[in-house]
């Protein structure tokens, strides 16, 4: 066989998969370049809203106005990924065209730094993913905690606390404002989460300690308590009071003893 065949053949393949990679790093440079820039206009939206205590849920009208389903599809689970507080709503299937957030501060640097993670690449992956499924897949889970947020937000930030009766006042019955399934996951977590440092000397609940309080619901460290029904942390309770009694009694009755045997 012609050697210059062979030498012609290799370099041929050589440049032809080198040119073919070229061309579709290229391509996808320039594909995943137009979902970066739309990615960066809608933090711009939220960056604007970074001021005097500005909450997400503030922009959601603007993000959904300034960005079609399209746009909205190709990069909200990035969003989601980098921090972006997208609520998923309970017992509803997720709109795509009218997109809600939390009631979360909004804050500059935060959203700097996500700008910066789109700029890189670091999302790029992530862009495309279909949005229903990446709710889907945790629905049960986020719908719960979704339920002790909302709790938070509307309920017990405007409680009350007596602080010489070391008592929590809330606003309204529960069933004012949940639903039957709602007051369920709540029962449990409501009793759980009752406690005076989340007011201050006044009473009143502290912002600073609720926003805690409902990232330490994302992160999962109250999971046990929105998903123990009612009744077997009754019985709990009642088995842990019952023993405390029993021991009373005893402690009681050696005392009574003793007291018989120095007389």
């Amino acid at each position: 066989m012609d050697i210059s065949y062979i030498f012609t053949t290799v370099i041929g393949a050589i440049l032809g998969g080198f040119f073919g990679g070229y061309y579709n790093y290229q391509f996808q440079n320039i594909r995943y370049g137009k979902i970066r820039s739309i990615a960066i206009k809608a933090l711009n939206i939220f960056e604007g809203y970074a001021k005097n205590g500005q909450t997400y849920d503030m922009a959601s009208s603007e993000f959904n106005n300034s960005l079609d389903i399209v746009e909205k599809r190709a990069m909200l689970v990035a969003l989601c990924k980098l921090g972006i507080p997208v609520v998923q709503s309970v017992g509803d299937s997720f709109r795509i065209e009218n997109v809600k957030f939390e009631k979360k501060v909004i804050c500059k640097d935060v959203i700097e730094l996500m700008k910066g993670q789109v700029k890189k690449g670091n999302c790029d992956s992530l862009f495309f993913t279909d949005i229903e499924t990446y709710f889907s897949s945790n629905t049960r889970l986020l719908s719960v905690r979704a339920v002790a947020k909302k709790y938070v937000d509307i309920y017990f930030s405007k409680s009350k606390c007596d602080m010489e009766k070391m008592v929590v006042n809330y606003p309204s019955p529960l069933s004012d404002i949940f639903t039957p399934g709602e007051q369920n996951i709540l029962t449990v977590f409501r009793a759980r989460s009752c406690w005076t440092d989340y007011f201050d000397k006044n009473g009143n609940a502290i912002p600073q300690k609720l926003e805690e309080l409902k990232k330490e619901i994302d992160l999962g460290l109250w999971d046990t308590y929105l998903f123990w029904d009612w009744e077997s942390y009754q019985n709990i309770q009642n088995q842990n009071s019952l023993a405390v009694a029993v021991k009373n009694m005893m402690n009681t009755n050696t005392n009574m003893q003793q007291t018989s045997r120095l007389n």
